[in-house]
């Protein structure tokens, strides 16, 4: 395992060595402007003209002609094989060709080449969209089609009423808001409890699972101390879960990362990225999961991996906020999900 202390992170954002978000965008949208153009003379007559020359000129059918004019004594300038590689000799000098033969050479295109996207989703929609994302835990949906919160928590989630699309993003709030809710009790099972606190939470168990990939998502925090915000993915059981990020409820925000093995095991400060801004800034926050080997980074920057054997059923999505067990906010705390992407990348 391997960290990235919170004075790292803002010696990288002092020197400008950990990018913005906005810069990251501006880059990756130039990018694939570039591979659209890339697309394009693939799927050009241009191009198809070029590779069947070319294929022409790789066969031996031109060195053979050039051999039999040599021992009839005629001109090969005057045959059609000559004609076709020079052709191709015009072709190769082209603006668009020498271009695209270049990108192919450095393989600046390899990453979206072997792209393959998952799921998707920017929230450009007035509501949310029920068939992708439930407003509830998905056991809840699945055994009852009603949400449930747990006894023990300070919160509970009432369906929708914590969540909202606004300026094209998914806000979920955390707040004081005393009400009773059903809550789930390991002894006594489902039973009507009294909470101090509303958050949300969305799921993709009925629409979504995937087993290996990237996640990653563009999100900002309007923090709240003793108010968590998480992204995670989970199977059908509770464990094993990948947590993307957890954020620390003390006065500054940190964003701590790993594998939950058992109920027990929860995240320790070690697995955290440190200190982080909360309010106006975005941050893009991505996990990559390759077998038994993870990594997570931010803006781009890696800041921790490890290697967890076991992760074999797919999981799916879960992002939600809540209040730490005796921790008593007095305002809202909002996480804002501009968008969130999982790829997989095919040899």
């Amino acid at each position: 395992m391997s960290g990235l202390s919170a004075r790292r992170v803002r010696v990288l954002r002092l020197l400008g060595r950990m990018p913005s978000v906005s810069k990251i965008e501006s880059r990756r949208a130039s990018h694939r402007r570039s591979f659209q153009r890339f697309q394009s003379i693939a799927s050009s007559e241009e191009w198809k003209r070029y590779q069947t020359l070319l294929k022409y000129a790789d066969s031996g059918e031109p060195e053979r002609e050039r051999a039999r004019c040599e021992a009839e004594k005629t001109k090969f300038r005057k045959t059609e094989a000559y004609a076709k590689l020079q052709e191709l000799k015009s072709l190769a000098k082209k603006r668009d060709i020498a271009w695209y033969l270049e990108q192919q050479r450095k393989g600046v295109f390899e990453d979206l080449l072997h792209e393959r996207e998952l799921f998707f989703e920017d929230f450009t929609t007035p509501d949310l969209d029920k068939k992708r994302w439930l407003p509830r835990f998905f056991w809840g949906d699945a055994l009852m089609k009603k949400g449930y919160s747990f006894v023990g928590d300070p919160h509970c989630y009432p369906d929708d009423n914590n969540l909202e699309i606004e300026h094209s993003a998914l806000v979920i709030e955390t707040r004081p808001d005393e009400r009773t809710a059903l809550a789930w009790d390991k002894v006594l099972g489902f039973v009507s409890e009294r909470f101090a606190y509303s958050s949300g939470v969305v799921c993709t168990g009925h629409s979504f699972r995937m087993l290996g990939g990237r996640v990653e998502v563009k999100l900002r925090i309007r923090h709240q101390p003793g108010v968590y915000h998480a992204l995670y993915l989970v199977g059908d059981s509770r464990t094993p879960q990948i947590d993307v990020f957890r954020t620390t409820t003390g006065k500054k925000v940190g964003l701590m990362s790993g594998v939950l093995r058992n109920e027990a095991n929860a995240l320790v400060p070690e697995d955290g990225v440190g200190a982080l801004p909360a309010g106006d800034d975005y941050f893009l926050l991505s996990m990559d999961w390759r077998g038994a080997n993870l990594s997570w980074s931010i803006n781009g920057v890696p800041y921790m991996s490890l290697e967890a054997r076991g992760l074999d059923t797919p999981m799916y999505l879960v992002f939600a906020s809540g209040v730490e067990p005796g921790a008593t906010p007095t305002g809202v705390a909002k996480m804002e999900i501009d968008w969130v992407r999982c790829t997989a990348y095919d040899a």
